[in-house]
């Protein structure tokens, strides 16, 4: 029997989606080291890694965390989201999104991320309609009200290229 529905999209639940802290994130990439040294795509993570081990639970990725306290600072691994991370599924995710994300909490402190990866129940989010990821994308990212947008390579962005990340974009400048 599957979860009820709170517990496989808790990520988008009361007045702000549940965001990632970049030391949950860290400790991702400690306990599976071969996106770092094998370079793997975030689409190859997701196939590799987050849906085998989140596929019996109905949970998303995010939720493996709730509750957790980094030991270092005392802080929880999940929290409300204060930014919203648009990105490419194409990209490395070690060497591009866990290295931007890591830059971003450098220079903003306390920072949770929401990263469509670990919030959504990506067993699951394939079997959502558009509309359904329309509105559930659209009203994260006006609820957090900062977006964090992975943009290499410079000269031509692979965002720019790809609908989805256009819909966001586009979603982050109406509000």
């Amino acid at each position: 029997m599957k979860a009820p529905l709170q517990l496989i999209f808790s990520a988008f639940l009361g007045p702000k989606p549940l965001g990632l802290s970049i030391s949950a994130i860290r400790k991702f990439v400690e306990d599976h080291p071969r996106v770092k040294t094998h370079h793997l795509t975030t689409s190859q993570v997701n196939s590799e890694f987050v849906k085998p081990e989140t596929k019996d639970l109905y949970r998303s990725y995010l939720e493996l965390y709730h509750g957790s306290i980094d030991d270092a600072t005392g802080s929880p691994l999940v929290a409300d989201a204060t930014v919203f991370v648009s990105h490419a599924w194409k990209y490395a995710f070690y060497d591009i999104v866990v290295n931007v994300m890591e830059q971003y909490a450098q220079q903003h402190p306390g920072t949770y991320f929401w990263f469509d990866l670990f919030t959504n129940n990506q067993n699951e989010v394939a079997n959502k309609d558009f509309e359904w990821l329309s509105t559930t994308f659209r009203d994260s990212l006006i609820s957090i009200g900062e977006v964090l947008l992975v943009l290499p390579p410079w000269n031509n962005p692979i965002p720019i290229q790809r609908a989805w990340c256009l819909f966001e974009i586009y979603n982050a400048l109406e509000e």
